[in-house]
């Protein structure tokens, strides 16, 4: 089985709601705790449709759970999904933002899976959704080495549904803790309206 890969825009994305959401000072902390290969290609700055290995994200997926979210299983949970919230946001251009308010909540939920093979590389990693009424339910399934990938997934869905012109409700993620965060099988349920 090949390494998980993630496209290049989701890096330094997801430093910048890091830096934006920590202290100033704090950032220097957190940069020099990033591996020497990670803080080199915020340096330089990836290639954003270039494939990296998804560990490097994880390195910056980490510092959020443990700095925003203060290693406490419900704060990092809320700083996670917020964090890839904030990489969709980052990374939707005005066509894209026009091309969202087009569809409905419920058309873009299904292509999820679609979405999730665009920005993520995996020989046998799954996303499935169902959809019903105003709930979302998403399942994940052979994402070994994708920290935190069960609370991410519901980030980029949420960010998804409110640029079609949803609000979403709640979000509900099953089989996921700060110890555990790669349960194979984690799954999520999302309500919106």
């Amino acid at each position: 089985m090949s390494e998980i890969k993630a496209r290049g825009y989701l890096i330094p994305a997801t430093a910048k709601y890091l830096r934006e959401n920590v202290e100033a000072h704090e950032w220097g902390r957190i940069r020099a705790a990033l591996s020497p290969q990670l803080t080199g290609l915020l340096d330089k700055g990836p290639e954003p449709a270039g494939w990296y290995p998804v560990t490097l994200l994880g390195g910056l997926h980490r510092q959020i759970a443990q700095t925003i979210g203060g290693g406490d299983d419900e704060r990092a949970k809320q700083a996670l999904y917020n964090s890839a919230r904030y990489a969709a946001s980052e990374a939707s251009n005005t066509f894209l933002r026009l091309v969202l308010k087009m569809l409905s909540p419920a058309l873009i939920a299904k292509k999820i899976p679609d979405l999730f093979k665009r920005d993520f590389s995996s020989s046998n990693g799954t996303v499935t959704i169902e959809v019903s009424n105003e709930k979302i339910t998403g399942k994940l399934h052979n994402l070994n080495g994708f920290a935190h990938c069960g609370v991410l997934c519901p980030g980029f869905t949420g960010f998804a549904v409110e640029a079609t012109g949803g609000t979403v409700d709640k979000v509900v993620v099953h089989d996921w803790s700060l110890k555990s965060p790669n349960v194979d099988g984690t799954w999520f349920e999302l309500w919106w309206h």
